[in-house]
């Protein structure tokens, strides 16, 4: 039993080191990292959002600075702006919606959209679905009001801690796919 933990730690410190490495790769240069290589007409078509429904909604909102930036933290779920992202004080709203798929809708002092000056890191928890996920899950950006997904997230999935860490440059609705 003592090895199957010391296993599993190890297993776990290798994934977090993994995780903040390729974090740590990503671009200060407001270039985003490269997306899914399958034309961008198919990848709707081979795409299905990954269903896990929940009652529970999950919000939280703070204020992000232009020379510090900041995070939100709800859950597992979490919002990281560097500094320089914003050119003013800029007040987020995170909300997790309860429903039947995995996503989260962002407001930027009041606004549904915001363009960010340097991209903004959001870890998305997938916690909630009982079974993993079958296949690569890619985070997508999508129109809650009409459901349909517009554009994928570089994606960088981790199965240990059931979540899923893409970069965005700009604020709207984000929903797992698989």
């Amino acid at each position: 039993m003592m090895d199957l933990h010391r296993i599993l730690r190890w297993t776990a410190a290798a994934s977090t080191i993994l995780t903040l490495t390729l974090a740590a790769c990503a671009p200060d240069d407001g270039e985003r990292p490269v997306s899914p290589t399958a034309p961008r007409a198919l990848l709707p078509t081979l795409t299905s959002l990954l269903r896990c429904p929940t009652s529970q909604e999950l919000s939280v909102s703070g204020t992000v600075l232009p020379d510090s930036g900041g995070s939100l933290v709800v859950g597992k779920w979490r919002l990281d702006v560097p500094p320089g992202a914003v050119d003013e004080p800029t007040q987020i709203t995170m909300r997790v919606p309860a429903g039947n798929y995995v996503q989260v809708e962002f407001t930027a002092n009041g606004a549904e959209h915001l363009q960010f000056r340097r991209p903004v890191a959001v870890t998305a928890s997938y916690e909630r679905c009982l079974l993993p996920p079958p296949g690569t899950l890619i985070v997508w950006y999508w129109d809650p009001a009409s459901g349909r997904i517009i554009e994928p997230m570089p994606t960088f999935n981790n199965l240990l801690t059931r979540t899923a860490r893409f970069w965005t440059d700009h604020f709207s609705g984000f929903v797992i796919a698989n």
